[in-house]
């Protein structure tokens, strides 16, 4: 993800949401992700890997602990199977998703199945990424964000 102003990926033990995204995406993620930030949302990301960490353990473990994992979906997302792994994954160890669309994507059957139930927003369709930022933010658990 494009590090650029972000802070630094949550470590703490409240709440937190899990950020799923395919690296080609990454720009574009992270200006939802800054503001979600800026608004108090604690997120976990991968550049909270320290090298020489096993990264799937450590994308494992923070996604199974998460209270919510947002899902950048783009054309690109979908065929990620990074991406993939982590919506499963989410999905079998019932971590609720957030589906966030950067753009208009066609959904696989399979895919479509799993995400059919799942909230989402079209950021397509938000005037700004703020706005956009903020329809992200009501589909979130309170855990993630409210002081605890």
């Amino acid at each position: 993800m494009y590090s650029a102003g972000l802070r630094n990926p949550y470590t703490g033990s409240e709440g937190y949401a899990f950020v799923s995204y395919a690296h080609a995406d990454g720009r574009r993620a992270a200006v939802y992700v800054d503001i979600l930030q800026q608004a108090g949302c604690r997120l976990w990301f991968d550049l909270g890997i320290e090298p020489g960490e096993e990264w799937p353990e450590v994308i494992a473990q923070s996604l199974r602990h998460a209270d919510a994992c947002i899902v950048f979906l783009s054309e690109k997302s979908l065929v990620s199977r990074h991406v993939r792994k982590e919506i499963s994954y989410a999905l079998t160890t019932d971590v609720p998703l957030v589906c966030v669309y950067l753009e208009e994507c066609r959904l696989t059957p399979g895919m479509h199945l799993q995400l059919d139930m799942s909230p989402s927003v079209d950021l397509g369709k938000m005037m700004s990424p703020v706005d956009g930022a903020g329809h992200i933010l009501e589909l979130l658990p309170e855990t993630v964000w409210r002081e605890q």
